[in-house]
């Protein structure tokens, strides 16, 4: 493939062609009409010389004609060419066989007919001694007079004078100034692009280290302009997106750095001299469960990853949303009750969703987990379903959401200070809004006027369902 001219160029190539265009358009413009208006004067000039000739009698005609020695000329002959008068500069008759002879007006009264105009050569005096010349161009006007025709004649020379001089100046000055209207447009182009190129050397400057800065906009509010705002927008994203990964990237390394520190230790501490074996077994033991830890750390991290980058999962089924809420219940029911308190589940329908099963049960999971560690009261999970979409409310009646947490609860390693010592690894929450993400669907969390916190998943549905509002479905 062939490298495209520079912008800049192809912008001054496209002016140049309509330039080339519109003068050429214009110079053949100029010159017709300037060659009409020419030809125009010279015809008014044969109409007053033949008005003046045919109102003279035959003896004073044939005086005035044989005393014409200037621009024009004359002759008066008969319709079969028989020359009766001449003015003195031409040699012979101007008429020949293919010269039209005007015929005789009919139903005025009078023998005088329409003027007849040709182009024709005519013979001079001064050109007889040159062989092979037709003679000079002329411009003729015929009228037949009773048994007479009147010529009356002009030589074309300066017309053509005329002419040759409008064409010169047009061949000359044209490409003159299609020259200087070409540099004309270079510099305008360069003038336009200006701005862009300042966005374009300013862009390089711009790195990880000065992720701050934005391009340059112009004054002018054109589309140079809206392109700055939006290449700054850009910008804006994906300067938020690099803070994002690097708060996520420190959080991770936080989150890593204690099982990995408590793993040594034991380790440390079990090499250090010699144990009893049931104290070996312990060590073991809780090496283990850090081991475990980071396992799960590092699988809800790949997890994250792979939603985050779009790599959704292909085996995706029908999913039966009521035995799912039953086998989320089921599994966090035990470690409710240990407080007193139950996990409710309320289904309007048969509601299903097309979705990965592990991975949608996974979502709601943490979402059951989430309430039941930071809630209070009983746990209720309703499900629904509404113009194509599935509802899944998750609520319980604990003491809400703080405003701290609330602005960056879907944000990873997203905990309140005082929620750090606690068990969990503050990615709960990132997960469930990247797996619904995958089924193009939304999920919020709202504190409730009566307390407590209400997770809503609202997914697209395989089959339609009726929905009703929460709390006041069947058991």
């Amino acid at each position: 493939m062939r490298p495209r001219l520079p912008l800049r160029l192809r912008v001054v190539a496209v002016f140049t062609a309509a330039a080339t265009i519109a003068f050429v358009g214009l110079g053949l413009f100029v010159y017709y009409r300037v060659e009409a208006t020419l030809h125009d004067q010279a015809r008014v000039s044969l109409d007053a010389q033949m008005d003046a000739l045919a109102d003279l009698p035959e003896p004073g005609r044939r005086a005035a004609i044989e005393a014409m020695t200037g621009e024009f000329f004359a002759q008066v002959l008969t319709p079969d060419g028989t020359l009766v008068a001449s003015s003195p500069q031409l040699s012979g008759p101007v008429t020949t066989g293919d010269l039209p002879v005007p015929a005789p007006g009919e139903g005025t009264g009078e023998d005088i007919g329409e003027d007849v105009e040709v182009e024709h050569p005519v013979r001079l005096l001064e050109d007889e001694g040159e062989e092979g010349d037709e003679g000079e161009a002329a411009i003729l006007l015929l009228r037949r007079d009773g048994d007479q025709v009147l010529v009356v004649g002009t030589s074309r020379e300066d017309l053509d004078e005329a002419l040759w001089g409008v064409r010169t100046q047009l061949l000359i000055g044209g490409p003159l100034a299609l020259l200087l209207a070409s540099a004309a447009g270079y510099l305008a182009a360069g003038t336009a692009l200006r701005p862009m190129e300042r966005m374009r050397r300013h862009a390089e400057a711009i790195s990880a280290h000065s992720a701050g800065e934005r391009l340059p906009l112009p004054a002018a509010h054109d589309e140079i302009r809206r392109l700055g705002l939006t290449l700054n927008e850009m910008l804006d994203r994906l300067d938020t997106g690099l803070q994002r990964e690097r708060r996520f990237v420190a959080e991770a390394s936080h989150e890593l750095r204690t099982p990995l520190a408590l793993l040594k230790l034991e380790i440390d501490l079990a090499l250090a001299q010699p144990r009893p074996t049931d104290e070996l077994v312990a060590a073991l033991r809780s090496a283990g469960e850090e081991v475990d830890r980071l396992t799960r750390l590092s699988d809800d991290l790949l997890l994250l990853a792979s939603a985050q980058h779009g790599r959704s999962p292909q085996d995706q089924t029908d999913v039966d949303v009521r035995s799912l809420l039953k086998t989320s219940a089921a599994r966090y029911s035990a470690r409710a009750g240990q407080e007193g308190r139950r996990i409710v589940v309320r289904c309007d329908g048969r509601p299903v969703v097309r979705a990965h099963a592990g991975r949608f049960e996974r979502a709601l999971s943490n979402l059951v987990d989430n309430a039941v560690r930071h809630g209070a009261g009983d746990i209720e999970l309703r499900a629904g379903g509404s113009d194509g979409r599935v509802v899944i409310w998750v609520t319980d009646h604990g003491p809400g959401l703080d405003e701290e947490l609330r602005a960056r609860v879907f944000e990873p390693f997203g905990r309140s200070p005082d929620l750090r010592s606690q068990d969990g690894r503050g990615l709960g929450l990132t997960i469930v809004q990247a797996i619904v993400s995958e089924l193009h669907g939304t999920v919020t969390i709202e504190n409730r006027s009566r307390g407590g916190t209400m997770a809503t998943i609202m997914v697209p549905g395989v089959a339609p369902a009726q929905t009703s509002p929460p709390g006041t479905g069947r058991r």
